[in-house]
């Protein structure tokens, strides 16, 4: 939900149940769930070397809103869901600051989150992290090619409730990606980038329903993506929409929402394990998408009446879930380092990577989800 906003093709930069308390914080934590949050979270690979993002200094995310009815609409909002994260044990060193339009629409736009909102339009967008100080998205001069989180006031997509999306979108600002692309948890053979899990895909219970998707029909009818310079990969010149629902750089050139889904080139994420199973997935993350996320079917708070996309391996729905989890929080920590009044105390695996001359060469042909290059719901 997925979902980032530069879209390096057009240069333009693209919750699980409330909890009242943090009870699950309290007592000593337990070998076995140290090493479940250890076991994986799916971030941005914030290595210069190999990516083309990095964290937010100071674990500060600076920020401001586009124009003055934004703000009327979006501040409690974005408060709100800055409030779930903290109460959830994120550590309150972990900030929000609101800037002025000179550091935020001027030269310091890369190092600044503009927030725009889309109305009841459904629409979700955020850029995860910061663009890394080499990046080629600084060189732009295009000042719309910039970190940005777009939002929506709509409670009938993504959670079904405003706080909850935006808490969803404040995790990709921070910097984590979708719970579900990790390419890990895909079954090899025809979808793209998978890496033979045994949770998603095809070959696990054909649990992948890509024609459920909104915007299925209509990119059908379109006749799928035309391509000009299809590269080595032995494609023609036109992508049909077989390929599409396989392949996440298809589906994102062709601003299909299946990229929302599909798992990511490998290189453009970091994840503490290699686990490839259902019980490998935190199915509590605020990261994954519920199963009727993005899909055909009527829509509102407590009445969930949209067809699934992805489903567990059992067959049985992804829920809605209503605030971060544990390996949530785990994964803040992994990216910034744990805070002095971050609660628990679980001792976490450090991440590794696999270093590729190729990852700039993949984020460069689709920086991220959305029609904007933003993960989005």
């Amino acid at each position: 939900m997925k979902l980032l906003l530069v879209s390096l093709v057009a240069l333009v930069v693209g919750t699980r149940r409330v909890l009242a308390g943090s009870h699950v914080w309290q007592p000593p934590v337990s070998n076995e769930r140290s090493n479940a949050l250890a076991r994986r979270y799916f971030v941005i690979n914030d290595d210069p070397s190999e990516g083309d993002r990095m964290p937010w200094r100071n674990r500060q995310i600076r920020y401001c809103f586009d124009k003055p009815d934004d703000k009327k609409a979006l501040e409690g909002l974005l408060l709100a869901a800055h409030d779930l994260w903290l109460s959830q044990g994120l550590g309150s060193e972990f900030t929000l600051a609101e800037v002025g339009d000179d550091e935020c629409k001027g030269e310091k736009r890369f190092d600044t989150l503009l927030v725009q909102s889309t109305g009841d339009s459904g629409r979700m967008a955020t850029f995860e992290a910061l663009p890394q100080v080499d990046s080629v998205i600084r060189q732009s001069k295009n000042p719309d090619v910039r970190p940005k989180m777009l939002l929506t006031t709509s409670t009938s997509m993504g959670m079904l409730d405003q706080v909850k999306n935006v808490a969803h979108e404040l995790g990709h600002a921070w910097g984590l990606y979708h719970e579900h692309q990790n390419p890990a948890f895909w079954s090899r053979g025809t979808i793209h980038n998978a890496l033979g899990g045994s949770v998603f895909g095809p070959e696990n219970g054909g649990n992948w329903r890509c024609e459920n998707l909104k915007d299925y029909a209509r990119r059908m009818a379109g006749g799928g993506l035309i391509v000009q310079n299809p590269g080595s990969r032995g494609y023609g010149d036109r992508i049909g929409m077989d390929m599409l629902c396989k392949d996440y750089e298809f589906a994102s050139k062709a601003q299909f929402s299946a990229r929302d889904y599909l798992p990511m080139p490998r290189v453009m994420g970091v994840a503490t394990s290699a686990g490839t199973s259902a019980k490998d997935v935190d199915w509590d993350s605020i990261m994954i998408y519920p199963s009727g996320a993005g899909a055909i079917g009527d829509a509102s708070p407590g009445n969930d009446q949209r067809q699934p996309i992805l489903l567990k391996p059992d067959g049985s729905r992804i829920p809605i879930n209503g605030a971060p989890s544990q390996r949530d929080i785990a994964a803040m920590h992994k990216l910034y380092g744990r805070s002095k009044s971050a609660r628990g105390k679980e001792l976490l695996q450090k991440a590794g990577g696999t270093v590729t001359s190729n990852f700039k060469k993949l984020y460069s042909k689709s920086s991220g989800h959305g029609d904007d290059g933003s993960s989005c719901l």
